[in-house]
């Protein structure tokens, strides 16, 4: 579908995930050259990932947590 669009319309089209809640319009985006996943918005955000293994479960059971904190936005931590 992404080739498709581009091809009709002459343009690149890029993903970009965003949060209303966060910022608005945008929290990663692709890069336009390589389309290569999404990149944070690093000058806006503080991202912090966990992945845990907790003691009485089996050895393959896994949590993850995954946190995002604005750096320009105040009191308003995000956890998914």
């Amino acid at each position: 579908m992404r080739a498709e669009i581009e091809g009709r319309m002459d343009m690149h089209a890029v993903d970009i995930y965003g949060l209303s809640e966060v910022m608005g319009p945008g929290v990663s985006q692709e890069c336009v050259g390589t389309k290569d996943g999404l990149h944070i918005w690093e000058d806006h955000f503080y991202q912090r990932s966990s992945i845990r293994s907790p003691a009485r479960c089996s050895p393959t059971a896994r949590s993850a947590s995954s946190s995002s904190h604005p750096l320009t936005k105040q009191a308003l931590p995000i956890v998914r």
